[in-house]
């Protein structure tokens, strides 16, 4: 029985430190301009912590094409905030090479004690650090 106790007492601080898998999923945004350009930003945040940015862009003068890649690691601080964190060793090479360590994202969703008929889609708005483009506000588009 004391073995018992002592076991949940040990485990109990760690309950609450698990990764919060409700933000995983993809998350993108489209953009074409009057110019013809298209914008193409795609965030995808996996339940095993790690997440993958990419970028593309196709512009009407030169370079035409253009496109940029990151990785790294994520997690979720205790005001639902999600930090993004990359090693440089293993998170940077020829392709991957947007910096993302110390950016943030704020999670747009709607409330679990809400039950009215309004349909709500789930935003991240991107800041801080060396984000591509502060205040970038993506969609969440697949689990």
């Amino acid at each position: 029985m004391t073995k018992t106790l002592y076991f949940l007492l040990i485990l109990i601080p760690f309950i609450g430190f698990g990764q919060d898998e409700s933000f995983a999923g993809t998350y993108e945004r489209h953009v074409e301009t009057p110019e013809g350009s298209i914008l193409h930003y795609t965030l995808e945040l996996t339940t095993d912590g790690s997440f993958t940015f990419h970028f593309y862009r196709n512009v009407n003068t030169a370079p035409k094409e253009e496109n940029y890649y990151g990785r790294g690691r994520w997690q979720v601080d205790d005001y639902k905030t999600i930090s993004f964190y990359q090693d440089s060793e293993r998170d940077f090479n020829e392709k991957h090479t947007k910096k993302f360590t110390g950016g943030k994202a704020r999670s747009n969703r709607k409330s679990p004690r809400y039950k009215g008929p309004r349909e709500e889609t789930e935003t991240l708005r991107l800041f801080g650090g060396d984000i591509i483009e502060q205040g970038l506000e993506l969609t969440k588009v697949s689990e």
